[in-house]
């Protein structure tokens, strides 16, 4: 998530979301293999079912407490900033009839943008603050300094016209406030962004999950023959 208030941006990164959501598809296909290997209804199958059931729901209850610290984290900067409103970008529409090949389609369809934004809306209510949303149409492909258009590259936007260059999420949260105020971009500039965390990486390994003690459970029962 990216926050401005026309003076500061803010960059909540949270990249262990993404891997986590890419973490538990890769585990739950392990399992879903293992399974397919069994007898429908049989011991192991059910063995291997109720694993797959225990790993999707503690990777459920991890992914919902990062997308509430993410949505914390952006609260907390709106009140910091003493805002009584905060703009949201409409992106509900953006993975319809679009195909960007294998990888961005993966990411667009792991992307739980509605989860968070009601998670943002409700602490926003809370605070007093209300939410809006606001189209999202050429906020990134616009140059704040000579509003013309060029389509990025990357995280790093850089204009071929006045050669400006700035972080891509930047220039779109300030488009998008831009257009919340004036109704039109080029009206407030982005400035330069610092990040902020929403979670502590301790650098600990936890243990082995159940996807990986199920493939090392059926190794051993292979190679025991139970």
């Amino acid at each position: 998530a990216v926050c401005t208030d026309g003076i500061s941006t803010v960059v909540v990164s949270c990249k262990a979301l993404r891997s986590l959501r890419q973490y538990t598809q890769k585990r739950g296909s392990v399992l879903r293999s293992l399974m397919d290997t069994k007898t429908r209804s049989s011991i192991r199958w059910k063995r291997l079912k109720r694993r797959d059931n225990l790993f999707r729901a503690q990777q459920k209850r991890r992914i919902r407490d990062l997308e509430h610290k993410i949505s914390r984290e952006v609260v907390r900067y709106a009140v910091e900033r003493k805002a009584c409103t905060i703009a949201i970008v409409d992106v509900r529409d953006i993975a319809d009839k679009t195909d960007k090949g294998k990888h961005h389609n993966q990411r667009m369809s792991t992307w739980a943008h509605g989860r968070i934004r009601a998670y943002i809306a409700y602490k926003a209510r809370y605070a007093g603050m209300k939410v809006v949303l606001v189209d999202e149409q050429h906020t990134t492909q616009s140059c704040p300094t000579c509003g013309q258009r060029t389509k990025p590259k990357g995280r790093v936007y850089t204009c071929l016209y006045s050669g400006f260059r700035g972080q891509r999420e930047a220039v779109g949260a300030a488009y998008i406030l831009s257009r919340r105020l004036h109704g039109e971009l080029s009206k407030i500039n982005a400035t330069e962004a610092t990040y902020r965390y929403p979670y502590e990486n301790r650098g600990k390994r936890s243990r082995l999950d159940t996807a990986e003690m199920a493939c090392m459970s059926n190794s051993v029962q292979e190679a025991t023959g139970l």
